[in-house]
This record gives C-alpha cells, structure tokens and sequence, in this order.
C-alpha cells in the first residue's frame, strides 16, 4: 500500500520509515512549510514552565534561547521526544491535545508558580491560553517560527493521484486537511478518491476532509502517531481485495490455433438430442453461477460507504450551521445590550436639568479659557524666543558677510570680490525673509548681481516676493486654529447619533484635543505630532505629518499647507544662494 505523509519533512522522516517497517510505501507530500521568525527571543522573566504544542515549537525554542533547565510540558509523546532530544531534562508528556495539555498543566503547576510560556508558531490550533486563564494561569506565547501552506501539490504526488497510485493519506490538523482539500480540488484530482482512504488523527480532522467522497474515513482512537498508525492496520485490513482479473497468471490456453481432430464416425443429431444438449448445459451453467456465488468473495459495496460519508458531511453542515446560529443569537444579545446603554446614556442625559447642563457649559468654558490664556502664554514665549533667536542668527550672518567683504578689501582688492557682493546681497534677503514681509528690493538687488548662475534659486522666491512668506514661529502660531479645524472635520465625519453629535460640539467649542506626542494615524494624533515638531522648530517634518491627512479632515491644513511649502522652498533657495556666493570667484590672488 502506498501511503500519502502530509506533515512537515522533519516530522515525516520518522514516520516514513515506521511505514516502510510495516511493508507500506511512504511519500512524503508537506502541505506546511515551517521557517523560524527571524530575529526571535523568548522572555521568560518569571517562568516556572514551557508549554510545547509541537515539535516544530521544540525546534525553534531550542534556536532561539539556551535555556533548558525549565520543567517542559508537551502535548504529545512525540512531541515530548524532541524537547528530550533538544536537552530538556524535565519533559511531561500529556499523550492528547490542546486539551489534555491544560489540564496536565493545572494539575502539575501552580498559578502563582510564575508565567507559562507557550513556544507557538505564527498560527496555534485550540485556545490554550484562554482555558489556562481561566484557571488562573498567566500565559506568555513566543511566536517562533511561521506555518504556512504550501501553494500546490508536489508534481509527484500530482503524477500519483493521476495513476491512482495513492491508497491512503494521512492528515495531522484541520488545517492541513482543508490545505489539502484546496490543493487536490485545484489540480482537479478530486475525482480519484475512490479507492483512496483518510486516516485522520481527530474528528476535526475528520470534519474537515468530508468534502470529498473517500473509499473510507478512519479516526485514530487517540489524537498520537500511534494511534493512527493503528487507524491505518484498520483500513487496510478491511480493503476490499483487488481486482486480480488482470493479474492472474496464463492458463494453459494459448493463441495457438487448436488441433484439427477427426469428425465423429456418427449422424447428425435429432431434435430432442439438441434439447437434451442444452438441458445439460443449462445445468452446467447452473451449478458454476451457484458455486462461484457460494465461493467467490462479493464485491466491495461502495454504496454503503458513500451514504456514510453524505450522512457525515450533512452532520458538519448541521454542526456548522448551529453554530452560526449561536454566533448569530451572539450578536443579537452584544446587540441588545448596546441599544440598552445607549439607552441608558439618553436617559441620564434627558433627566439632567436645563440649569445643571447651562452650568456644566459655563464651568468647562471657564476652564477652556485658563487652558487656552496658558497655552497662548507659553506659545507666545516660544515664538518670541524663536523670533529673537532667528534675528539674532540672520544679523550674525550678515555682519559675517560684510566681514568678508571688508576682509576683501583689506586684502588689496579695489573692487569687491563677485563673492563678497552675492554674501552680502543673499545676507540682507536672509534678514528680509526672516522678518516675514515683502522681500522684492532684495530679491531684485541679488538677481542683478547673480544674473543667470543662481536664476533657478532666485525663480523659487520670485512668486511670493511682494507679499512675503510667513517665518516659522508664525506659522507655528498659525497651526493652532489649524489642527483645531482638523479635528473637528474628523469628527462631523465619524458622525454618530444625536448624543455623539452633541458631544462632539462641546468638545469642539473647548476646543478639546489630545497634544503631545501621540501615536496613530487619526488625524488628531496627526496634528499633536505635528505641534510638537513645530515646537521644536522643525518645519520639514510638520509638514510631512500633515501630508498624511486625507479626506474631509484634510481641507482645513490646505492654506497653511501652502504657506509651509512656501517657506520650505525660500529655505532651499536661501541654501543654494549662499552655495553659490561661496563658489563665485573670490579676491585676485
């Protein structure tokens, strides 16, 4: 018999070769690929032990942490092999499931004992940290490495299915035996099971391979190798024999032409010869149909069998749809409960008096004014602080680039350098810029001695030259009134009943919103982050958090968008400016 492995290579070797011992042929199929999560650790502060629902999970713990001295708690006996063979001294095996494992760990362990740890790959069958929980257990899961199905089926195992060379097929997981339904439907060799047989380790298994008509379904007694193994002697002792009709060895006749005999020395027969004749031979006939009835073993009935496995596939739909049912009843209830709280929250809102509500209002916007005199307060002294701190850079500039002018001069130059004219003339545009108005005298002055070596740097500046560009503190400034607008589009947005919509306007004329550095990507936390950029005088990366807004919260920053760019880009100029008064030729040497 040639039997169909679906586990992981590593886990197939063994079993592979236990088949071979019992005179089957074993063909290795993995329909899940484990590879180690890169770069993984395992905390395990305050462990007592190390839940191992796999070997897979044996495996990866062993490379990615040394520690072995903790008690180890397996789901299986193969399973606890490997976390032997891995160096762990202290290994009990609960011989079952996800099941057997918790209730192994609450009758050996303590719940204040310390954390669990739960050696998992990227997807775990069963909820073993929600039973251990409930027990009182603190369970602490180290996803280490990933599974994930394969995406078809081997061209071997393709070529078997095709010459119905598979008689069996062993399936581990639920979710191995729907990857292998997937896979076998996508290769159109559904049709070919039906000499075939699932030999499944658990009635979830076996739930999950009824979509195809099998020869027979066998369930292991116990979810363990061995235990399936035995599922396997079952099906194969109760195959139903070959069909030998092409496989049995030349009779004696042959295709030689027969030998010619001599005509019998008698007359032609009469009439009640030819009745007597075929009176014998309808006897003869007779008595071989009531022997080979009698003898021959009867042919497998593969009518019972495909009314079991329908009779088992209308149960799991049964199953399956009781439980959307439950789940539907779930919904209901979480449902009901909601409307009663919102009902509740109408109730309070509707029984507080007019004149409490009025005072509520007078008492949170007296607040609202302190908060907003205290953040214009310390607003305006940061932006003075800015303000000063920015003048006092651009005069310092300046006064360094007439030095360099006058350096020229004492150095013997008649006539100063093409050099020291663009660092004085991109100074004094410095200082214009810096003040926030018009710009234009300088601009004009600088492109006249420039000409065309810093026309790209000048063109950035030329659009806004009359109306100037508003510095950073300002914009800083500017940005409070603006995030106040965000927020608010986000939350006519959000929409909401009539309380949300309520709500939202009292928080809206308070002007109520999260600052500081917020995580996420609702545009309030978009905005704070974007204040406290600001704050520190970083323009660039303000800008960029407010690019991400999109939708209705993003129109109220449109303008302020604007102004930032425009700045961004004076700031450019500004640099590529002074680059090129920096490369001009400088003093005759």
């Amino acid at each position: 018999m040639r039997v169909l492995i679906t586990r992981p290579r590593d886990d197939a070797a063994a079993l592979a070769a236990r088949l071979r011992d019992r005179g089957h042929d074993a063909l290795v199929e993995p329909l899940i690929e484990i590879a180690p999560v890169d770069g993984a650790s395992v905390d395990l502060s305050g462990a007592q032990a190390i839940l191992f629902t796999s070997a897979n999970g044996v495996r990866a713990f062993a490379q990615a942490s040394a520690v072995r001295g903790l008690k180890a708690l397996a789901v299986g006996d193969a399973t606890a092999a490997a976390a032997r063979a891995e160096g762990f001294a202290d290994v009990e095996s609960a011989a079952g499931d996800v099941e057997a494992l918790a209730a192994l760990a609450v009758a050996q362990l303590k719940p204040d004992g310390g954390v669990l740890v739960h050696a998992a790959g990227s997807v775990v069958a069963g909820d073993l940290a929600e039973r251990l929980s409930n027990a009182g257990f603190k369970v602490r899961r180290a996803v280490l490495y990933r599974a994930e199905p394969v995406a078809a089926l081997s061209d071997a195992a393709s070529a078997a299915f095709a010459d119905r060379s598979i008689h069996a097929v062993l399936l581990f997981s639920p979710r191995t035996a729907e990857t292998f339904i997937r896979l076998v439907r996508a290769a159109g060799a559904d049709g070919k099971f039906g000499g075939v047989a699932a030999i499944c380790l658990s009635p979830a298994v076996r739930d999950a391979v009824a979509g195809i008509l099998w020869n027979r379904i066998e369930v292991a007694a116990r979810p363990d190798e061995e235990a399936l193994l035995e599922a396997l002697d079952r099906a194969t002792a109760s195959k139903p024999a070959a069909d030998r009709s092409m496989k049995e060895e030349p009779s004696a006749m042959t295709d030689q032409p027969p030998t010619a005999r001599p005509a019998p020395a008698f007359a032609a027969p009469g009439l009640h010869m030819i009745v007597a004749g075929a009176a014998v031979t309808l006897s003869v006939a007779a008595l071989v149909w009531l022997a080979v009835m009698r003898f021959a073993p009867p042919p497998p009935d593969r009518t019972a069998e495909l009314v079991r496995q329908i009779e088992l596939r209308v149960s799991t739909l049964d199953r399956q749809v009781a439980e959307l049912g439950r789940r539907l009843d779930g919904a209901e209830t979480a449902r009901g409960a909601v409307d009663g709280r919102l009902a509740a929250v109408d109730s309070r809102l509707a029984a507080l008096p007019t004149a409490e509500l009025a005072d509520i209002a007078r008492r949170l916007a007296a607040l609202d004014g302190r908060i907003k005199a205290l953040d214009a307060e310390q607003t305006a002294m940061q932006i003075a602080g800015l303000t000063a701190e920015n003048r006092r850079v651009t005069r310092e500039l300046a006064r360094l680039q007439e030095g360099i002018v006058a350096l020229g001069a004492a150095l013997g130059e008649r006539t100063p350098s093409r050099r020291a004219e663009l660092l004085l003339a991109t100074g004094q545009l410095r200082e214009a810029l810096a003040r926030g108005g018009s710009y234009a005298t300088e601009l004009k002055a600088l492109h006249a001695i420039a000409g065309d070596d810093t026309a790209a740097a000048v063109a950035l500046l030329d659009g806004r030259a009359e109306r100037g560009i508003p510095p950073v503190p300002e914009l800083a400034q500017r940005f409070t009134s603006v995030a106040d607008a965000v927020v608010r589009a986000s939350r006519q947005a959000q929409g909401g009943g009539w309380w949300q919509t309520s709500l939202n306007r009292l928080r809206d004329s308070m002007g109520l919103r999260r600052v500081g550095e917020v995580s996420g990507t609702t545009p309030m936390a978009i905005v704070a982050r974007a204040e406290v950029r600001l704050a520190a005088g970083d323009l660039a990366a303000a800008v960029a958090e407010v690019e991400a807004l999109d939708g209705p919260p993003a129109e109220p920053a449109q303008a302020w968008l604007a102004e930032a760019r425009a700045r961004l880009a004076a700031e450019q100029a500004l640099a590529e400016l002074s680059a090129a008064a920096f490369a001009a030729p400088g003093p005759a040497q």
